[in-house]
């Protein structure tokens, strides 16, 4: 019996849940390719949205936030607390979309594969 191993790039294993990862080591070498080219390709980095909220606040839309976005801009962050706030929280709300957005991929890849 062949032992399951997790064939992904240090960093690309760094950033997922350990249920995808254990999902993952299940899979031929070729889907984990596939699944960590879409996730690369896909996930989101942190120096845009610090860019977004100190232009335009419009971080949230960048992870698909609209709603959340819209009562940001109408309350002028929060009258600025808010805004404080998300200056400490982008790494996690990045992270949560890209944890989220691996979950989805893995679900999609798998759903594909049968």
């Amino acid at each position: 019996m062949m032992e399951n191993q997790l064939l992904l790039k240090k960093e690309t294993q760094d950033s997922l849940s350990s249920s995808v990862k254990f999902g993952l080591a299940k899979m031929t070498p070729q889907q984990q390719h596939a699944f960590e080219e879409d996730y690369l390709r896909k996930r989101k980095g942190i120096a845009l949205p610090y860019i977004f909220m100190i232009l335009l606040p419009i971080h949230y839309f960048y992870v698909g936030k609209t709603g959340l976005n819209i009562l940001f801009l109408l309350s002028g962050g929060g009258f600025f607390i808010w805004w404080l706030i998300d200056l400490f929280r982008i790494p996690s709300i990045i992270g949560n979309y890209n944890t989220d957005l691996a979950n989805d991929i893995f679900r999609d890849q798998k759903i594909m594969n049968g």
